[in-house]
């Protein structure tokens, strides 16, 4: 490979680098409503697991919304360490705040 060629290739692992790295800071900085986030959303939280972001989706199916992020214990597989762990990245909007999207 050229002089050039292995810069453009250096080039492009630099910004490859550099724009996961903003996708994760900007997922970070940015909180989930637990009474609208589908599956995929609770699975980007750090350490969820397919399993309990189905099951936090299951349950609020059946029983209705979160009041307050302890009620995201009775989702059998959360724990309260791993609660402890994702509650800077959750948030429980009250029904009436909630930004509701037209259905087509």
């Amino acid at each position: 490979m050229n002089r050039m060629g292995r810069a453009v290739a250096a080039l492009a692992v630099f910004c490859a680098f550099f724009s996961l790295c903003a996708v994760h800071v900007r997922a970070a900085e940015e909180k989930i409503n637990v009474n609208q986030a589908g599956q995929a959303e609770f699975y980007g939280l750090p350490g969820m697991t397919e399993t309990l972001a189905k099951a936090i989706v299951e349950y609020r199916a059946k029983v209705g919304r979160f009041d307050k992020p302890a009620d995201l214990l009775k989702v059998p597989g959360m724990t309260q360490e791993y609660l402890d762990q994702i509650s800077p990245q959750i948030v429980i909007v009250p029904e009436d705040e909630e930004v509701r999207l037209p259905r087509y």
